[in-house]
């Protein structure tokens, strides 16, 4: 599964197939998406619009080989919602073709879903160090689990998931290394809070009972000519 950067777009392609279903389960801002297999599907596109039809950035993916994806709402696109969730199938036999579609819609309505006072994060770049930020935050009440989310910021600000990283519940500090390619030197980090450390996602191991969650941006000093071009 990788981030689908040529998706970044409304086509979908594709028409519907009667036999391509799209279902979704919900546990506070986690969704698990499963849908039915396409005979000749080499590959799955999976993207979340919102209520106007716009994109939500950090939702395309490129799926090869499995026909499930679990995603965790930003709660700060809720208020964007209705969602409805898009699944493409696809095939690179000749040229690259949309074979399906199938969409599922995903609503939050009724949901306290921003309930997120208490929690704020912040992030130390170590000095002398290369690329390794302390990430911390406050504790948040009966947090069993916290999902750290890595993103970097891509020059249309845009958010590109590099990496996803469970931390116990009784923790308040992690450290990241080797997670910042240099492609990237803007960089935003999402804390999650989770009441359960375990059972959802395809292989039961997502957290669930989502409680709330903060972020913090931070860039990295460029590293010199290599990464950044010739100097002046």
């Amino acid at each position: 599964m990788q981030a689908c950067q040529p998706c970044f777009s409304n086509d979908f392609g594709g028409e519907p197939c009667d036999d391509f279903v799209v279902m979704v389960e919900r546990s506070g801002g986690t969704a698990v998406f499963t849908w039915t297999p396409v005979e000749g599907a080499e590959w799955y596109i999976f993207s979340v619009v919102d209520a106007s039809g716009g994109l939500v950035m950090d939702s395309p993916r490129l799926i090869e080989g499995a026909t499930t994806h679990t995603y965790i709402f930003n709660p700060a696109d809720l208020p964007r919602g209705p969602f409805t969730a898009f699944v493409s199938a696809g095939t690179e036999e000749d040229d690259p073709d949309y074979v399906c579609v199938a969409e599922v819609p995903v609503s939050f309505d009724g949901d306290v879903t921003d309930t997120c006072d208490g929690i704020t994060v912040g992030a130390d770049i170590v000095p002398g160090a290369a690329r390794v930020v302390v990430v911390h935050w406050t504790a948040a009440p009966s947090a069993q689990t916290y999902l750290l989310h890595v993103y970097g910021v891509a020059e249309d600000g845009g958010l590109v998931g590099i990496r996803v990283l469970t931390v116990p519940g009784d923790a308040t500090t992690y450290h990241l290394a080797d997670v910042f390619p240099a492609e990237y030197h803007q960089y935003t980090v999402r804390v999650g809070a989770y009441s359960e450390a375990s059972g959802g996602g395809a292989f039961g191991d997502m957290p669930q009972g989502y409680l709330c969650d903060g972020d913090v941006s931070f860039a990295f000093e460029p590293l010199g000519p290599v990464e950044w071009g010739p100097a002046e």
